[in-house]
């Protein structure tokens, strides 16, 4: 539109990526387990588990319980489960465990050692045989290979509706593991075998696992005047492939034992959650909100990245029993029914592929302007963490989780989440140096961008009436309210401070702390003012004087002595936020929050004055500003003679002065009436009772010949003030303070 934005507002763009949704709600999901570490990561890369050996005990109430571990790793006895080469245990009791029990773990480990194939010795028929030429303990041998993905490439065009796959050539590792001399792969399917005296292993040089396969189709749009063919992907597939085993240089990692050094641990560990993954066999995100599952007679409900159980469909309260973590597709069980099924029913789960994580947003509230302090908004990472934040009168709100700022006129909201930390704890090169902010540095978290949820308080306002208004409400905003100042206005930015008068001792002077002052004041502690013959005070030195003693019984101690400052200065610029620029310096200081700005209407140069001096034949009773009826030749001689008017006593007034005989006549006004009576052969001065100073002179050597009875010279008097409209609105509704007032102050300089 070519209209140029104000200073301070937000241009906000909003874009969208394609997302892939699957229901996977039909899936078949793994017991929860209680998951343990054996050994540490660090110590993963010297020592491995004996298989064998693996014992885990447990009491379930007053039962003992066993598992035992095959040699391939799988748990077999009063649990299922697998033990992994890392160190990693996962124990799935066969009932679901009481809370707080303690299983204990016993096992033997060996020292191991570590090896990469440079080549094997041979791959012909479908096995690829690799000799080691010693010997190899039985259950410590364990392999990772490395097998190919076949590439699908979709075609450059189709037929319309044609249906294609598209999937890059990406490698894959298989982890294998010996069970007596046979391979298995870790979904259990012989893929080798090995014998331990020569040290001599086999391996099928074609493995068939399921791999994400993204799905397609060709679709003919009509798109800018002209048709457009393109592939749009519908779908992402786990089919079965042949995967491949290429040779090459350390596609094969070994980690074996030659020696049965076995050394005996045991640890206990104490069950407080246990963990099921919803995704297992797929590497896609669930979608906030979607999940629901039954799991030992209890139902569990995803709410904003919390488990959530014996959910009240009609409060939609519910007592937390976990968390999810929606990337890894981890769900955390703390509370549940024990001794019974360990099996998960799912009911529903969405799963995504092409989320968008995100660590800044930025926003605007549907309704505007907001009440301070009334956003809460909270978000959920991408580990299932939930974080909140509730905002506070000021437009910036911060805690250890994110940091944000609103603006609550236009209801635009900006949060990063993340923290500050201190840079001296962060590893140099691990963050930019330049971006140090007070010894802190900003560092991000990112929180899934479709669950980040607000809540907020807006204003609406009723429709405005023209009509009532006397104007045109289209350009007027939603509130009513528009900017006070405009460019060019003149305003007086000024500040009342007040000092106590800590003495009432006669004529000792008392400095304020500021000089040049605009007023002074004297008030008692309930705001009466005391008046000015009480004391002196010497504006431009910034003093006070005290010269006779107020009265006690008439104003209430402790007295204070109330002073301004103050600047008068034109605008050059007005911001809709409120920031205005002046034309000259303040020559004052003038503390923030404390400091008012009030507009001034400038009336210009102001005196008292008549207008519209004019005789006619007789008395109409119209007030006419000209001649009603017939012109007469009597005149007054105001050209040499001028009606005198006083600033101080003249008012506005239409006059009538009406002849009762050649020589006398009444003096009327239009609003007042008869106020007296007068003579052409003295100067006419009716008396203004309010200032005891007349209205107007009209002297008596001004006056012609020729008057008779009746007739009529009209005349009318302009006061030295100007006219201002007061309008003032009061809304329906309940009072919402018991001070609502302003104040107006005539000022200006006398001409004497």
């Amino acid at each position: 539109c070519g209209a140029l934005p104000d200073i301070g507002s937000s241009v906000i763009f909003s874009w969208a990526t394609a997302v892939n949704y699957f229901d996977r709600s039909g899936q078949t999901i793994s017991a929860p387990a209680l998951k343990v570490r054996l050994f540490s990561e660090e110590d993963a890369a010297t020592v491995a588990v004996n298989y064998a050996s693996v014992r885990i005990s447990w009491t379930d109430g007053t039962t003992a319980k066993l598992a035992t571990v095959n040699v391939d790793g799988t748990i077999t006895g009063d649990a299922s489960g697998k033990v992994y080469q890392d160190g990693t245990a996962v124990i799935r009791p066969n009932k679901s465990p009481l809370g707080g029990l303690e299983f204990r773990v016993s096992w033997s480990m060996f020292e191991k050692e570590s090896a990469a194939v440079g080549s094997p010795d041979s791959i012909q028929n479908g096995i690829v045989t690799v000799n080691l030429r010693k010997s190899v303990e039985k259950g410590t041998f364990r392999l990772r290979v490395k097998y190919r993905v076949p590439q699908l490439v979709l075609p450059p065009s189709a037929a319309w509706g044609k249906k294609e796959s598209q999937r890059g050539q990406d490698d894959v590792w298989v982890y294998v593991s010996d069970s007596d001399g046979v391979l298995r792969d870790q979904e259990g399917k012989t893929v080798g075998g090995i014998n331990y005296l020569t040290g001599v292993f086999t391996l099928n040089s074609t493995i068939p696992l399921k791999v994400m396969t993204e799905d397609y189709i060709y679709y003919v749009t009509y798109s800018g005047g002209g048709y457009m063919a393109h592939w749009a992907q519908v779908g992402v597939s786990y089919p079965t492939v042949n995967t491949v085993y290429e040779g090459g240089l350390s596609q094969i990692l070994l980690d074996y034992s030659r020696f049965a050094n076995f050394a005996p641990v045991e640890k206990t560990y104490t069950l407080s959650d246990l963990t099921v993954d919803l995704t297992e066999g797929f590497s896609e995100r669930i979608v906030a909100g979607s999940l629901a599952f039954d799991y030992a007679g209890q139902r569990y409900v995803d709410v904003g990245g919390r488990l959530v159980t014996a959910l009240d469909p009609n409060t939609g309260a519910g007592v937390t029993a976990g968390a999810i973590n929606y990337q890894s597709g981890e769900v955390t069980i703390t509370n549940w029914t024990p001794n019974a099924a360990n099996t998960v029913k799912l009911h529903s789960v969405l799963t995504e592929i092409g989320a968008h994580p995100t660590s800044e947003v930025t926003f605007r509230v549907p309704v505007a302007p907001l009440r301070p302090g009334s956003l809460s908004l909270s978000a959920t990472s991408v580990d299932g963490s939930t974080s909140r934040i509730d905002s506070d009168m000021d437009s910036i709100f911060t805690n250890d989780k994110m940091s944000g700022e609103i603006d609550y006129l236009t209801g635009v909201v900006t949060v990063k989440f993340g923290k500050w930390v201190l840079a001296s704890t962060l590893e140099p090169g691990t963050f930019e140096p330049e971006a140090v902010v007070e010894g802190k540095y900003w560092v991000s978290s990112h929180v899934m961008a479709d669950t980040i949820r607000y809540n907020a308080v807006g204003y609406t306002y009723l429709p405005m009436d023209s009509e009532i208004l006397g104007l045109d409400a289209v350009r007027l905003p939603a509130d009513g309210r528009i900017p006070v100042f405009t460019n060019d206005n003149v305003v007086v930015v000024h500040h009342t401070a007040r000092l106590a008068l800590s003495s009432e001792a006669l004529n000792v002077p008392v400095s304020i702390g500021r000089t040049r002052l605009a007023a002074v004041e004297l008030i008692d502690a309930t705001g009466k003012k005391v008046p000015a013959s009480h004391y002196s005070a010497g504006l431009d030195a910034g003093t006070f004087r005290l010269t006779s003693v107020p009265s006690a019984g008439e104003f209430v101690r402790p007295l204070s002595i109330e002073h301004r400052v103050e600047d008068m200065a034109r605008c050059y610029d007005v911001q809709i936020n409120g920031e205005i620029a002046l034309t000259r310096q303040l020559s004052h200081v003038y503390p923030a929050g404390e400091t008012m700005v009030s507009s001034a209407l400038i009336l210009g140069d102001i005196h008292a004055r008549y207008a519209k001096l004019f005789a006619q034949q007789s008395w109409t009773n119209k007030w006419l500003d000209v001649i009603d009826g017939s012109p007469i030749l009597a005149q007054y001689n105001d050209a040499q003679y001028p009606i005198k008017c006083a600033n101080e006593g003249t008012i506005e007034q239409k006059w009538a002065l009406i002849f009762t005989s050649s020589t006398e006549f009444r003096i009327v006004g239009q609003t007042l009436g008869q106020i007296g009576t007068g003579t052409i052969n003295v100067d006419c001065k009716p008396i203004n009772p309010v200032t005891g100073t007349p209205y107007f002179t009209i002297r008596d050597v001004g006056w012609g010949a020729g008057w008779s009875s009746g007739n009529v010279v009209r005349f009318n008097t302009v006061p030295s003030n100007a006219p201002m409209w007061l309008a003032r609105t009061v809304l329906m509704g309940n009072a919402t303070t018991d001070d609502d007032r302003f104040v107006i102050q005539i000022r200006g300089d006398v001409d004497n």
